[in-house]
């Protein structure tokens, strides 16, 4: 049988490296971790039980808070990649805008006739 606390350490560290790949933007490799981090929590929690549930509550709540600070900056990644289209996607209007007022012809239109 396996020790929760060592588990839940675990499960820490993991966390801790995951934050730091979302801090970097690697958002491939916190997917990783956060898959391995939650086998490694239900594990521990599988084998958590009363006598052991109060000499992990610190842990748990390091845990909690832990989470807390990857949820939040995971909002703000998910917020610039937001703003990030938001840009694109004016950028690409004003483009089309520059076209139309240079008479540029827009795709196809104008180049082919509908009969052979």
């Amino acid at each position: 049988m396996t020790d929760p606390r060592r588990l839940l350490e675990e499960a820490r560290n993991l966390g801790n490296q995951e934050l730091d790949f979302l801090k970097k933007g690697d958002v491939d490799s916190a997917s990783d971790l956060a898959g391995q981090r939650q086998e490694l929590m239900q594990r521990a929690f599988d084998v958590l039980d009363d006598s052991t549930r109060n000499s992990c509550a610190d842990q748990l709540r390091e845990l909690h808070e832990q989470l807390d600070a990857i949820m939040a900056e995971g909002r703000k990644l998910k917020s610039s990649l937001q703003a990030d289209l938001g840009k694109v996607r004016n950028t690409g209007k004003q483009f089309k805008g520059y076209s139309m007022g240079a008479g540029i012809p827009q795709g196809n239109r104008g180049l082919y006739h509908k009969r052979g």
